[in-house]
């Protein structure tokens, strides 16, 4: 049994029978492709739980994904005729931020059967208008997109979305004078528009002349070269830089060390969007040792975050974890500045990981290729050294974490799984273990010179 949307009582479809004579089948659509469920309710506004409908969440909580309600659109609208089932199919599809590139064909067809028909108000047009302008901006069709802009503001009624998304176009295509217009027309359409006033300021803060962010530019070299034609078409002169990534076979193999006879070196770790080996480095921190002293100051300490490679997103296990998001990642610098500099800082110090050769390593040779820097430095794993400590250590016999061993040695790590913390425990353990190490040499000393005296007394 299924629950209704509109009453929440038990029926075989989404919708009861008493509601799908009485509702309005086209309003509740809409309402619930804006719904946004496990969202609705701001913890600094008690006011807010009026706006959460407790059937949808029920619902919601049912589904591997929340954002999956909106699926539930396709089977209510089947009861409408063919063009406003398809008028709200497309908004459900289309409503979001960005359109899916496996629905974009599928988007090209069925807005331009809407836009021919007559049975559309003019509003109505406007909006998948502007759903049509970010399925072109998703394939990187910014002549197709340049056409259809300026139908996006025009009537006498304007929905919100069409001053951003006409906005952010001129922005992204670099004429800022333009968005400045729009944002501007928009904010008096829609004084309290919170959004459209913050997208605004974006658009300023990219000008050459009083800007502090980058221009845009696409993020794949097929778009990018997309992008340029067009801009070229404009002319807005835009310069890209050639990606330059080294090749895998090209890249250095990772040396190990297995002596900890090293007083000198640098302790790091990193943090990952997964654990599979297409996932991404997203931080870097390390520490630098030198005589076998610690010194938490400015200059012995590296920690940077980086976007990941190919725009991969953080996965869920990783991100509570680490409490890393893809929110924090959005202002990181790119591999190409991070390396260089991690490179910079390391010198040619023996790098001292955990578990760094299985794993650590080939996420760091990774980003090297695509920061376009060799990090060819030998590496020293813990893991491996804590091997010989196993008997007097109480950790697992096989296997064994950082965080085990550093109980074991009464090292304090306040921020486990964050990049720089868990160098900085990595460093102190093995120093540990290497003055255990010492310690356990110097007894065989004493037990031999016991044994040679026994010997001459003898």
């Amino acid at each position: 049994m299924a629950i209704c949307v509109n009453c929440g009582k038990e029926t075989r479809r989404c919708l009861c029978d008493d509601c799908r004579e009485e509702v309005d089948i086209e309003q509740l659509c809409l309402d619930i492709i804006s719904y946004k469920p496990g969202k609705m309710v701001d913890e600094n506004n008690p006011e807010s739980e009026k706006y959460m409908n407790r059937i949808w969440e029920s619902i919601a909580e049912k589904l591997e994904y929340k954002s999956h309600l909106k699926s539930i659109v396709f089977e209510l609208t089947d009861a409408l005729e063919e063009i406003r089932k398809n008028y709200i199919r497309v908004r459900c599809i289309g409503g979001g931020s960005t359109v899916a590139s496996y629905s974009r064909n599928w988007i090209y067809e069925k807005c331009k059967e809407l836009l021919e028909h007559d049975r559309l108000s003019q509003y109505e047009k406007l909006v998948i208008k502007e759903i049509l302008l970010r399925t072109y901006l998703g394939d990187a069709l910014f002549f197709e997109a340049d056409k259809l802009v300026g139908q996006l503001i025009q009537g006498e009624k304007i929905p919100l979305k069409n001053y951003i998304t006409a906005g952010d176009f001129y922005t992204k295509t670099r004429r800022y004078d333009i968005a400045e217009t729009i944002f501007c027309d928009g904010l008096r359409a829609y004084p309290h528009a919170f959004y459209l006033d913050s997208q605004r300021e974006e658009n300023n803060n990219r000008r050459p002349e009083i800007g502090k962010k980058r221009q845009y530019l696409p993020n794949t070299a097929d778009k990018k070269i997309k992008y340029k034609e067009f801009m070229d078409s404009i002319q807005i002169d835009v310069s890209i830089a050639k990606k330059q990534v080294i090749a895998a076979k090209e890249y250095v193999k990772t040396t190990e060390v297995r002596d900890a006879d090293f007083t000198d070196f640098v302790a790091y770790d990193i943090e990952t969007t997964g654990f599979a080996s297409y996932d991404s480095m997203v931080e870097l921190g390390a520490i630098k040792v030198i005589g076998g002293n610690i010194i938490e100051e400015e200059r012995f300490i590296f920690n940077e975050m980086n976007k990941p490679i190919k725009s991969v997103k953080m996965k869920k296990d990783a991100a509570k974890i680490t409490g890393i998001t893809d929110q924090d990642l959005k202002n990181a610098k790119p591999l190409t500045e991070v390396m260089p500099a991690f490179k910079a800082f390391i010198g040619d110090l023996v790098l001292v990981g955990f578990n760094n050769i299985a794993f650590d390593s080939k996420f760091l040779a990774r980003a090297g290729r695509y920061g376009n820097t060799i990090i060819d430095n030998p590496q020293f794993d813990v893991m491996k050294y804590m091997e010989k400590f196993r008997d007097k250590l109480d950790i697992p016999k096989k296997g064994g974490t950082l965080d085990q061993l550093a109980e074991q040695l009464h090292v304090v790590n306040k921020h486990a799984h964050r990049a720089y913390e868990d160098a900085a425990t990595t460093a102190k353990v093995f120093l540990k273990l290497k003055e255990m190490e010492g310690e356990a040499e110097e007894k065989k000393e004493d037990s031999l010179d016991d044994f040679l005296s026994d010997l001459d007394e003898w």
